[in-house]
């Protein structure tokens, strides 16, 4: 299974043309539909995403997130959806901040957010699955992994909320939300790069009323173009009426996009649950660093070593998982050692091993491969999703700085690197010379 999971729908029962399960699979998705009071009796929620139709009764939706909540041992992500006068209320809000439901997304759909939704609710799924894997493999090495970070609750001592922008925003996003969370403002660009290079914000919203950002694109490019900010969670508010480059702001990374009016509810419902998934996953890499000693770590990177990726590659193609692996080089390294010593070489390995790390989701495991070489793994992730995330790996590591010294000097170092899946019967060694090859030949770089 990729990271488009069959979805678990409950829904009205009327209206079947226009349902919520008629809309979802008109995306693209799978999805197993339960209809009326009947469905929700009979709920037995399994693994994957349910999703919750809005218009169903109160004590129905009451009943089947008591019933998610009492059969999941793990993570069992919710979305509620429906018109925004049903998603938009006190109830809603109560259920997002207990942690019951994990996202709201308004219908109609608008397929490029619902995506992005689904994307990080099964990543937050996949993680459990792969916390567990990884904790064997490190086991065999003679480490061990704390018990898996149980979910995290968002408060003003746990996360802050950077808002980007004039202070017209500030007021309505800090008046909603500064009982859950510390909210910072800063009104320019380089104001708002200065304050995320402190380190303590767990998300940011950019207010597009303000003319400093009023042409955000440019500022979205420049935080996903630094490796410390790439899964940063971006909201944006547009001004009223202004919605046709929604979908090239998706594109761009933006993780939600809040049209006005900025109602109390509406912010809480979208911006409270990125922050818990945020503040989830900086608990998760915090296990896995503080796990990541000898000897299952590169002494010069702090990834992952080769034996531990050989390792968690052979026993995900003996069970059969789904995964994509990505392979990468420094092309220059030679020339990087001849002009600058084989210690400036091994500074610039070391700081693109930090990149890396920066860059990868909590559920992959990044490893210096060889000498010059970086691997990862990607659990549950298909080709094209592996091919998306590679590029802007690669875009990113392109646009960063490093330096072979104290001199702040950067070099260019150049990168090649590709992805791909395994072929059935295909050996470890065999996949790995397979992707190797792949950016040796123009067609297959990223």
């Amino acid at each position: 299974m990729n990271e488009k999971n069959v979805l678990t729908v409950y829904e009205t029962g009327s209206g079947i043309k226009n349902s919520t399960s008629s809309q979802i699979r008109a995306m693209g998705y799978d999805c197993q539909s339960y209809q009326g009071a009947e469905g929700v009796d009979r709920a037995a929620p399994g693994k994957g995403i349910i999703v919750i139709d809005a218009k169903l009764k109160g004590q129905a939706i009451k009943h089947l997130l008591a019933t998610v909540q009492d059969a999941s041992v793990q993570f069992q992500p919710v979305i509620l959806t429906g018109p925004t006068d049903k998603i938009y209320s006190s109830d809603v809000v109560g259920s997002v901040r207990n942690g019951q439901i994990n996202a709201c997304v308004p219908a109609p759909f608008h397929k490029p957010q619902f995506d992005n939704m689904i994307r990080s609710l099964a990543r937050v799924s996949n993680i459990q699955e792969e916390f567990t894997r990884r904790a064997g493999v490190l086991a065999q090495f003679g480490r061990s992994l704390d018990q898996m970070p149980a979910e995290a609750e968002v408060t003003p001592d746990s996360a802050t909320l950077l808002v980007a922008g004039s202070g017209r925003q500030f007021q309505a996003v800090e008046s909603a939300l500064s009982n859950d969370v510390k909210v910072a403002g800063a009104l320019t660009p380089s104001l708002a790069m200065d304050r995320l290079a402190e380190g303590d914000i767990s998300a940011m919203v950019i207010d597009m009323s303000s003319a400093e950002f009023s042409d955000a694109m440019e500022f979205i490019r420049r935080i996903r173009r630094d490796a410390r900010y790439f899964h940063l969670p971006l909201i944006l508010m547009p001004v009223a009426g202004n919605s046709d480059m929604d979908d090239e702001y998706f594109s761009e990374g933006v993780s939600d996009i809040i049209h006005p009016p900025f109602e109390d509810y509406a912010l809480q419902i979208s911006i409270l649950p990125l922050m818990r998934i945020a503040l989830f996953r900086q608990a998760l890499k915090s296990a896995y660093v503080e796990a990541r000693q000898n000897p299952v770590a590169d002494a010069l990177t702090g990834l992952y070593s080769r034996g531990v990726f050989l390792t968690q590659l052979k026993q995900m193609m003996d069970s059969g998982a789904d995964f994509s692996v990505g392979l990468m080089s420094i092309e220059n390294i030679q020339a990087i050692n001849a002009e600058h010593g084989y210690a400036g070489g091994d500074k610039i390995i070391r700081q693109i091993g930090k990149a890396i790390e920066l860059l990868t989701r909590g559920e992959d495991l990044a490893a210096r491969f060889s000498g010059a070489e970086f691997a990862v793994l990607m659990p549950r992730t298909d080709e094209a999703s592996a091919k998306t995330a590679w590029k802007r790996i690669l875009t990113v590591l392109r646009y960063t700085s490093f330096s072979p010294g104290n001199n702040p000097v950067a070099i260019e170092v150049e990168f090649n690197g590709a992805t791909a899946q395994p072929n059935e019967g295909e050996t470890p060694d065999r996949m790995l010379h397979r992707v190797k090859s792949l950016f040796r030949q123009p067609q297959g770089y990223c």
